[in-house]
């Protein structure tokens, strides 16, 4: 799982930096557009991290959350390349960001980790945390 989050923060990274220059330059939107993407993505993925969050407490099941967050968040990336105008690059953002939010990655880490050997979940979670901002 380590990999997977991985690879999908890699691809968001390469991604949405370029975003602005994409929504300005090609797409001919108002920098208030800009602003609005980032907004509605931000709040979306905090309403959803915390409504998946709660669901998956309840009933005690993580990974139907984890690959239904990937699915949602890998299908959203390639949208944001076919979108005819700015709206639809917001659509596909909110998606993404719900879909990242909705995968509970470090409860699902602890969980799969027995309680006598707790370091091995941070750990890989460390590290995969630290290579994604690796240089």
């Amino acid at each position: 799982m380590g990999w997977t989050s991985l690879l999908n923060d890699a691809s968001s990274e390469l991604l949405y930096p370029v975003l602005p220059l994409f929504l300005t330059i090609t797409l001919g939107a108002p920098a208030s557009a800009v602003g609005a993407v980032e907004g509605a993505a931000g709040a979306a993925s905090q309403v959803v991290g915390l409504a998946m969050g709660r669901r998956s407490d309840r009933i005690r099941r993580r990974m139907p959350f984890v690959w239904t967050g990937y699915t949602l968040s890998n299908v959203a990336k390639p949208l944001v390349a076919l979108a005819p105008a700015w709206g639809w690059v917001m659509g596909a953002r909110v998606v993404d960001r719900a879909g990242k939010a909705s995968a509970p990655l470090p409860a699902t880490r602890c969980c799969a980790t027995p309680a006598t050997r707790p370091g091995p979940a941070s750990c890989s979670d460390s590290t995969a945390s630290w290579t994604r901002w690796a240089p």
